[in-house]
């Protein structure tokens, strides 16, 4: 097949999901708002053409007309995230239309600016005309149904997977100081501050615990102050922003994972950790509930309620049988409902249903040429 994914080519989601369709033999390209080198995918940044014989007419309509020719070019063209790409109606009669909404796309994250009315009216359009929708969990389907107004049965679930061979659960010792990790990164929806706050009630209790919290974000600088004002500089640890290749190192330091977020639409981060045997003190909250089983896989605890995630934490840090208990029960959790290969498989089963339904579009000689010059 012939694929296009429009995205954000430096989410690694797009980037994982664009290599693997690729390393399965499909012919797989990624048009994004910055070009971003992908192994074995063509990448090129989006570029409205020059005035042309081929567009001769003014800005937005030879986006229009642009968009059109990539709709027939493609087998099938899938938006991550829903942006405004000026797909028209027209575009999509050329061809095929997938699209997978994120989260923030669809649910307005805290502390942030509502977006712009005409750009939500952009990602309701784009629901309501695409060939397919898919989501990462049952929780997330119903807020898009609920946000596009669609019937949610008619939106396929294909989870955002982890290599379980690249996460290896590692051998801990009976003396080893228990390190609680988080990373998540700095924005209000992930509530670091509520770990921040947990993490002094616990320090309280097992003075040799240690926090290590990995990403960026605007509320770093306010996580820094907060670990300052409240003695913890000893205990917490800021790692900086990490590569998504070195989350199986951070992983195999931890003992705990914590996740208190106000919101999550899926959660990659529940199952990394669960792929590397580490249990998970999470909010009850969105996917978080799917990602994360309560008693089997990690505890729940209520948002915005740093006393019961330091006394989930508490809890853990006393049993290390349980620990391992739900690590273990995690891992094959993971392998039975999140392993990556069987979710690359949903994607192309999804890209084989909608070629047999759908009629394929023609390809004129300028598309041909088209092609070409993606190449």
């Amino acid at each position: 097949m012939k694929l296009l994914l429009l995205g954000p080519a430096d989410t690694v989601h797009v980037r994982r999901t664009a290599t693997a369709l690729a390393d399965r033999g499909h012919d797989v390209h990624v048009i994004a708002p910055k070009q971003y080198d992908i192994p074995g995918v063509t990448c090129a940044s989006f570029d409205v053409p020059r005035p042309s014989l081929r567009y001769p007419a003014r800005w937005h309509r030879r986006w229009e007309m642009y968009m059109a020719d990539l709709f027939t070019a493609f087998d099938v063209v899938t938006v991550h995230f829903l942006d405004d790409w000026h797909i028209t109606p027209e575009a999509i009669n050329q061809g095929r239309l997938v699209v997978k909404p994120y989260g923030s796309d669809v649910d307005h994250p805290p502390h942030t600016p509502p977006p712009d009315p005409s750009l939500v009216h952009a990602r309701i359009d784009l629901c309501r005309q695409a060939h397919a929708i898919t989501v990462a969990s049952a929780f997330f389907r119903d807020r898009v149904a609920e946000f596009a107004d669609i019937d949610a049965s008619a939106i396929d679930i294909i989870p955002d997977g982890v290599n379980t061979a690249d996460f290896t659960p590692r051998n801990h010792s009976a003396n080893d100081t228990i390190t609680i990790g988080y990373h998540k990164g700095f924005k209000p929806v992930y509530a670091p501050d509520a770990l921040i706050s947990a993490a002094r009630i616990v320090v309280d209790q097992h003075p040799d615990t240690c926090f290590q919290l990995a990403g960026e974000g605007r509320l770093l600088d306010d996580c820094r102050q907060q670990v300052a004002d409240l003695n913890l500089n000893a205990s917490v640890r800021f790692t900086g922003q990490l590569p998504h290749d070195d989350i199986p190192s951070f992983l195999a330091e931890c003992d705990i994972i914590a996740i208190p977020s106000r919101k999550e639409g899926f959660c990659v981060a529940a199952i990394e950790a669960s792929a590397s045997a580490i249990p998970v003190v999470a909010s009850r909250v969105g996917g978080l509930l799917e990602t994360v089983q309560h008693n089997h896989t990690g505890l729940h605890v209520d948002p915005d309620d740093p006393r019961a995630l330091a006394d989930a934490l508490i809890t853990l840090i006393n049993d290390p049988v349980r620990r391992r208990t739900l690590g273990q029960s995690g891992r094959h959790f993971v392998r039975e409902h999140f392993e990556w290969s069987d979710c690359v498989d949903r994607w192309i089963d999804l890209y084989t249903s909608i070629l047999n339904q759908a009629p394929a579009p023609s390809r004129p000689a300028h598309l041909r040429r088209l092609l070409t010059s993606i190449r």
